[in-house]
């Protein structure tokens, strides 16, 4: 557009120009010439103002949020289901027979020990000495030399006025039956007594045994001591008639 009005402005004044120049040569001849009036300026075509269009106001829009994809939804299987089988019904044991009631059982009876001394030498203990005296001024010394708990060994020596001592050894055993037999075989227990022994009184208790020979009745008496190693401290007879000393305890170390 713009070329085309600028051609059509060139081209309107080169053709007044030549009209101009045409007509002034006729008449050079017979009339002054006249001063050639100045050509008209063209008039300035205004262009036509283009209107700017008017800024794109870039507005932020949010894209809509995007839908969900629904997915479909699936049946949910149906659990299989097996056949229900009936429970087997437990087999009955047959009941168990009654049991039989125990046998009476006797109590055991009491152990005749228990409670009961087992021996006379049952308390020695190794280096205990008893000496004792008999009416014949023979001397015996008695002397323990081992002992456990079952049994105790005495080593015995007998001597006679003049002569060396004889020995032996003797191994005593703890069994209350022996004992309760010795104890039977020295007769009736009398009234106890409190006799000197070894220097000191000492309380006893007294068995006696009567023994009828050739018409006569002949009596023994048996003192024995708790205190003393092997319990015999006095024994006394009547066999000349009347009572007279047979043994006696005159030392005693434990």
């Amino acid at each position: 557009m713009k070329r085309k009005l600028m051609l059509l402005a060139i081209l309107s004044l080169v053709g007044a120009g030549f009209m101009t120049i045409g007509c002034g040569g006729d008449e050079q001849s017979d009339q002054p010439q006249k001063k050639p009036k100045p050509a008209k300026r063209a008039r300035r075509v205004k262009k036509p103002v283009k209107k700017k269009p008017a800024p794109k106001t870039k507005t932020k829009t949010k894209p809509a949020p995007a839908k969900p994809k629904i997915r479909p939804v699936r049946p949910k299987p149906k659990p299989k289901t097996r056949p229900v089988r009936p429970k087997p019904k437990p087999k009955t044991r047959p009941a168990p027979p009654a049991p039989k009631p125990a046998p009476k059982t006797k109590p055991k009876p009491p152990d005749p020990s228990e409670g009961k001394a087992r021996g006379r030498w049952a308390d020695a203990k190794v280096g205990t000495l008893v000496k004792s005296r008999t009416s014949g001024n023979i001397e015996i010394t008695q002397e323990v030399v081992r002992a456990d708990e079952t049994t105790v060994t005495v080593k015995i020596s007998n001597t006679l006025p003049g002569q060396k001592p004889v020995e032996r050894v003797e191994q005593r055993f703890f069994d209350p039956a022996v004992h309760e037999g010795m104890m039977k075989a020295l007769g009736e227990k009398v009234e106890p007594a409190t006799i000197t022994v070894a220097g000191k009184p000492r309380k006893c208790e007294v068995y006696q045994t009567q023994v009828k020979l050739d018409g006569k009745i002949r009596v023994t008496r048996t003192y024995l001591c708790r205190d003393v190693p092997g319990w015999l401290v006095r024994m006394e007879g009547n066999a000349t008639g009347e009572m007279k000393l047979i043994s006696e305890v005159v030392e005693i170390s434990k």
